[in-house]
């Protein structure tokens, strides 16, 4: 929607398959990237866009980092990476297997520090990335996270992590120190 003499407007987006909208992001190449329930789709600023189909039933997060867009999504972490061609792909999917402290995945963050957060239904797992390639650690209950439902992510002009927990409340993550 948009707001014009004091009134909303709905603007209508034609690449989109669905009306129902769960996340939103921009990218470095000024497209918006729109997920919805098992789609995300990336619209051009010269008006052409690119539906990806994902293997879920809901993307809740996508944002971009280490040049991917990566999507929070019911069956864990996507990563979407370019192809020669300028579309993109789903090049892999992170669950528990790579270390992902759970495969249902509802936040996403880029810390100062460069890390990708990510909230999960297990905790909170960090990805780095380095000259190896990506590097996973997950933080739960076991490491004094009061709940290991993480539904959202901030992070505070200090470098410290707010934790929206599902019933442990708002949490803060010292960076330095732990939970």
């Amino acid at each position: 929607e948009r707001r014009s003499s004091g009134e909303w407007a709905a603007l209508r987006v034609e690449a989109l398959s669905t009306k129902e909208v769960r996340a939103l992001t921009e990218a470095d190449d000024d497209s918006i990237w729109v997920g919805s329930t098992d789609t995300v789709t990336r619209l051009c600023a010269d008006g052409k866009s690119q539906e990806i189909r994902l293997n879920t039933w809901e993307v809740n997060a996508i944002i971009e980092d280490f040049g991917d867009i990566w999507v929070a999504e019911g069956r864990g972490l996507a990563q979407l990476q370019r192809n020669i061609n300028g579309t993109y792909r789903t090049a892999n999917v992170f669950t528990e297997k790579e270390g992902l402290g759970a495969k249902r995945t509802f936040a996403l963050l880029r810390s100062s520090d460069n890390a990708l957060w990510a909230g999960n239904r297990g905790g909170l797992s960090r990805i780095t990335q380095d000259g190896n390639g990506l590097s996973i650690s997950s933080f739960g209950v076991s490491n004094g996270l009061r709940d290991p439902l993480v539904q959202t992510i901030a992070e505070d002009n200090e470098g410290n992590l707010w934790l929206g927990t599902e019933n442990g409340g708002a949490v803060k993550l010292h960076q330095r120190e732990g939970f």
